[in-house]
C-alpha cells in the first residue's frame, strides 16, 4: 500500500474512535441477584457481598467501567462484554498477569465471563484480540 492509502484508513479509524467516543451509551450496569453493588460518576463500580458480579462493556477506546471495588477474600464473577460498534472486526481479549486471567477473545457483541477469589489489587490489560496490540486503557480490581 502507498502512504496515501496507509494514511487515509489512519485518518478514518481515528474519525470513527472520535464518533464512539462522543456518542457512547454504556447498554448495562453490574449484574447480579446477591450483590449489593454500586455505581458512581467514575466509572467505578463496588460490592460488598462475598461473591459479586460486574459487568463491563468495553470498546476498543474504552470501558464503561475502568475499575471495581471488591472485598478482600471475594469470589468474583466479572463479565466483559463487547460493544459490536467501536470495535477491530477480531474483537478484544482482557489479561491480567497476577493472577494470570485471560478471557481469551471476545469477537464483537459477545461476552465472557470470567472469575476469580480477590487476594489483592490487579489490572486487565485489554488486546485486540487478532494482533496483540494492547489497548489504551485499563480495567483495575481494587481489593479492600
Amino acid at each position: 500500500m502507498n502512504k496515501k492509502v496507509i494514511a487515509g484508513i489512519v485518518v478514518a479509524i481515528v474519525i470513527v474512535g472520535a464518533v464512539v467516543i462522543v456518542g457512547r451509551n454504556p447498554k448495562s450496569s453490574p449484574s447480579s441477584s446477591s450483590s449489593t453493588s454500586s455505581s458512581n460518576s467514575s466509572g467505578t463500580l463496588s460490592s460488598a457481598s462475598m461473591t459479586p458480579s460486574f459487568t463491563i462493556n468495553a470498546n476498543d477506546s474504552s470501558a464503561d467501567h475502568e475499575t471495581i471495588s471488591v472485598m478482600k477474600g471475594a469470589n468474583v464473577s466479572l463479565t466483559f462484554a463487547v460493544d459490536t460498534n467501536g470495535v477491530y472486526h477480531g474483537g478484544l481479549e482482557f489479561k491480567s498477569t497476577d493472577p494470570q486471567i485471560d478471557s481469551g477473545g471476545i469477537a464483537p457483541g459477545s461476552s465472557k465471563t470470567v472469575t476469580f477469589t480477590a487476594d489483592h489489587s490487579f489490572t486487565f490489560q485489554p488486546y485486540w484480540f487478532q494482533s496483540g496490540v494492547k489497548k489504551d486503557y485499563l480495567v483495575t480490581v481494587t481489593v479492600n
